[in-house]
């Protein structure tokens, strides 16, 4: 099992992760054996944010979100769909994932019409719900839920940060950088460049130097994040798509704290 380091970004609470994303899903895919289960029990403690994300865009209510997310996760560690997800073959686990989540979100549909049919019969609880094809059974649209992307793209991001940070740390050149955080996924002016500079006696130039160099690491580890989880002759369009949706990401997790 990989190491974890445990690290705070702006504005979110203390955020675990394992130090090779790929290592988990590649011990996942061996089936049953004791470091497939762990690296299983893992990806789904990664990944519960993205899962919780989801099920609150669906559903607007968080009580069932909740209870969706817990439903699913305990479907996942039953049925371990990663014994099927090939890296090289499925391209982007975030598709893999979306999809999964997509196909769950129908059965829960579909079990809440069946017993809305049954001449007015009270729903079965989630426990009773019958999901148990949720991985397998496809849609009939292949394609991964988009109201997936949002989350995903923060999970990678907020990776980022942590991973980010962390070498800062390991090297003592942490200072002063959730100043300049903000200014990685949007360019600053002259002045707000200067009002740092005050605040870190430097000058604005300096300050901008730092921003670039920041800026420039943020994008190595992002991409070393997305290609943990992406075949190789996709990480780029990946990347882009993930930094096109991350700043409408952020806004939207911004409005709703």
């Amino acid at each position: 099992m990989a190491d974890t380091i445990r690290t705070t970004t702006s504005g979110a609470s203390p955020f675990e992760f394992p130090t090779t994303v790929g290592t988990l899903i590649e011990a996942a895919t061996q089936g049953n054996s004791a470091e497939g289960e762990k690296a299983l029990g893992a990806l789904c403690v990664l990944y519960r944010p993205c899962i919780l994300a989801y099920f609150a865009i669906k559903t607007s209510n968080p009580a069932l979100a909740k209870d969706l997310t817990q439903a699913f996760v305990v479907h996942w560690l039953a049925r371990n769909p990663f014994t099927k997800f090939k890296i090289r073959k499925n391209s982007r686990f975030r598709c893999f994932v979306g999809r999964a989540l997509k196909n769950f979100w129908i059965d829960y549909q579909a079990s809440q019409h069946a017993s809305i049919r049954n001449f007015g019969r009270v729903p079965e609880s989630l426990e009773e719900l019958k999901m148990s094809d949720g991985f397998e059974v496809e849609a009939e649209d292949p394609s991964p839920d988009p109201c997936m992307d949002w989350p995903w793209a923060l999970q990678i991001h907020r990776c980022t940060l942590a991973r980010l940070q962390a070498k800062r740390a390991g090297v003592g050149t942490v200072d002063h950088l959730e100043l300049l955080l903000p200014f990685i996924l949007r360019e600053g002016d002259r002045e707000s460049y200067a009002e740092i500079g005050k605040i870190i006696g430097a000058q604005a130039n300096t300050v901008k130097q730092q921003v670039f160099r920041l800026r420039r690491e943020y994008l190595d580890h992002f991409r070393c994040e997305v290609s943990q989880t992406t075949a190789r002759e996709e990480i780029v369009e990946e990347m882009r798509y993930l930094m096109e949706i991350l700043p409408e990401a952020l806004a939207q997790e911004s409005g709703q704290t």
